[in-house]
């Protein structure tokens, strides 16, 4: 998955944002901030019409004030699922925000059963 996407950013080379994140990258030998990497991830692999990280805030934001998304546990992460913003959001159990997206069929799927609803946790 990561030579994927640094494979679709070096097609992006003279975008300048695109240049500064791959000199960047390379400066801290390819570690990155979960933000940027799925901002840059997003924007230039999948084609995703983002203008800039703050859009994947505002996307978790849509996830996490929805009235009843879904909780699941998996190793080590939550993830919540968005019946209304139909996006899953991804977080590690020390609450670090990891990504956001839409999930295709089978995402939802593998899932399995909710661990909970959101607010039988804020109860």
């Amino acid at each position: 998955m990561t030579q994927a996407t640094l494979t679709a950013l070096r097609a992006y080379t003279a975008v300048p944002e695109v240049r500064n994140y791959l000199t960047d990258l390379a400066q801290n030998g390819y570690r990155s901030k979960s933000r940027q990497w799925h901002y840059f991830k997003y924007k230039y692999e999948y084609n995703d019409p983002l203008i800039s990280p703050d859009e994947l805030d505002e996307r978790f934001e849509a996830v996490l004030s929805d009235p009843q998304p879904m909780v699941y546990q998996k190793t080590g992460r939550w993830v919540i699922y968005s019946p209304r913003a139909n996006r899953l959001a991804v977080v590690s159990t020390d609450g670090q925000r990891i990504t956001v997206y839409r999930p295709d069929p089978n995402d939802l799927a593998a899932l399995g059963a909710k661990t909970w609803l959101i607010n039988q946790l804020i109860a």
